[in-house]
């Protein structure tokens, strides 16, 4: 469910142009602090600090969050610490989480061009190296550049994402408004190239403490930064529940046994920008305008017949969906999943995973694979990517899809449409719907994105349905007799 609530969720990114110097004896800024706020509401505070020693500059950061998902108090403690060499260079960085399900730590230095991480989690720890490119920056040479591009120009480089643990190309242009006015002090838009999908978002430069300020994004919603005049390091009023703004209330209450009949729905955007909403062998989708009409049954798609290089996609292992770890292995040869019909090989997975999982409903982590074996408990994407890392371990190729289904199973709330994800699996003929969360796959399902198992497929689908609404539904009569 909403499960990229975790420190990779919030990772703190590292923004990257050409080294420049940051003077040993610069002035440094003094301790700010930010007021974290949803739609008005306090949800957090974040403190930075800057210091010098031996001429290396350090910027520390502490986020501490407090909120309520689907009734669950959730409070997070985010620390970040970058250290930087006078020239711009970096040197180390620490991040740690506390709170939620995982604490996390991860630690990363340069040695011999490469960035070597450790990372540790759940008490176990792995590690994993990237080559250093020569144009990486921390907060401080950011800052500087900042200054020198001031009122125009863009600063053009490669970022680290803390929650992918990887480099992409980032470019930071400042964008001018009238009369001089900004918000805060100068808005700069910010494009990040990934897998050839650029994304554009907003940053803000803060000039009297010398910094950006980016907008988190909470369960899709996106929740604002603002500086505080002095320390902030308090909350105001209840805690918020941030789930509330990510389910979508049914325009009217679905019997259950028409769930297993053909449903239609219609879904309309708030923005008034037509979703973009991928159509399945289970999901055929008309757009009339803004509005999406998507019809959802066993058989309702016409979805192309995947190419080799697809089906060779869905069944490799990635960080999330570790199908060659001993520990998926092990438990996939113990399923008795057998040969033959891979729909029914499907269905014993599901019911080795729904056996597996005895564990607290917890809502506030994306866990991989290998950590829902583990910790025996999650949510729905914690049963989606354990499934399809079995299913892979079988050697059935399978892709993690995710939207909403209309169950109270992870949130509690009825009739209401909540975010979930599940697994489809090639079954050599179609795409066919596994839901080893809720139990079965049925035309309560609408799929919003389909992807491999990475928490930003799900990120992605939080941020749509914070757009959109399902402005009516309705049963379709069976031709059956």
């Amino acid at each position: 469910m909403t499960s990229t609530l975790v420190a990779r969720v919030f990772a703190i990114t590292l923004f990257a142009s050409a080294a420049i110097p940051v003077p040993c004896a610069a002035d440094l800024p003094a301790k700010v602090w930010d007021r974290i706020e949803i739609d008005g509401h306090q949800i957090g505070y974040a403190s930075t600090q800057v210091t010098q020693g031996s001429c290396e500059l350090r910027t520390e950061e502490e986020i501490h969050l407090h909120f309520r998902l689907g009734g669950q108090l959730q409070e997070l403690r985010l620390r970040t610490l970058w250290v930087e060499a006078e020239d711009g260079r970096p040197l180390r960085l620490l991040r740690s989480v506390r709170g939620g399900v995982a604490p996390l730590q991860i630690e990363a230095h340069v040695e011999q061009r490469q960035w070597v991480m450790k990372i540790t989690e759940h008490g176990a720890t792995r590690h994993r190296d990237r080559p250093l490119p020569d144009d990486v920056l921390f907060p401080r040479a950011m800052a500087q550049r900042a200054r020198a591009v001031h009122r125009s120009g863009a600063i053009v480089g490669n970022e680290f994402d803390l929650q992918k643990l990887a480099f992409e190309s980032v470019s930071l242009t400042a964008m001018t408004t009238a009369n001089g006015a900004s918000d805060i002090d100068r808005r700069w838009l910010r494009t990040v190239t990934s897998d050839s999908r650029p994304t554009d978002s907003l940053v803000f430069w803060h000039e009297s403490s010398q910094r950006f300020i980016r907008p988190m994004k909470i369960a899709g919603q996106t929740a604002r930064r603002t500086p505080c005049p002095d320390a902030c390091n308090r909350f105001d009023g209840e805690a918020v529940d941030v789930l509330d703004g990510l389910l979508r209330r049914a325009p009217y209450r679905i019997p259950r046994d028409f769930l297993g009949d053909t449903l239609r729905f219609a879904l309309e955007p708030r923005s008034g920008i037509a979703l973009l909403i991928p159509e399945t062998d289970e999901q055929d989708v008309a757009v009339r305008g803004a509005r999406s009409i998507v019809t959802v049954c066993a058989d309702c798609g016409d979805e192309p017949e995947p190419d080799a290089e697809t089906l060779h996609r869905y069944l490799q292992p990635n960080a999330w969906v570790q199908s060659e770890h001993p520990r998926i292995v092990r438990m996939a040869r113990g399923a008795r999943a057998g040969r033959g019909d891979i729909a029914v090989r499907m269905r014993s997975l599901v019911r080795a995973v729904q056996e597996h999982m005895d564990g607290e409903i917890e809502m506030a982590a994306y866990a991989d694979a290998v950590t829902a074996a583990e910790s025996r408990s999650g949510d729905c994407t914690e049963f989606a990517v354990l499934l399809a890392a079995l299913a892979r371990a079988h050697g059935i190729p399978t892709r993690v899809v995710a939207g909403m289904a209309y169950s109270a199973r992870f949130t509690g709330r009825k009739h209401v449409f909540s975010p979930h994800a599940w697994v489809q699996a090639w079954t050599g003929e179609r795409w066919q719907s596994f839901d080893a969360g809720l139990g079965q796959f049925d035309s309560g399902h609408i799929v919003l994105a389909i992807g491999d198992g990475q928490p930003d497929d799900y990120a992605g689908v939080l941020s749509m349905l914070s757009d959109l609404d399902v402005v009516d539904a309705g049963r379709i009569a069976s031709e059956k007799p």
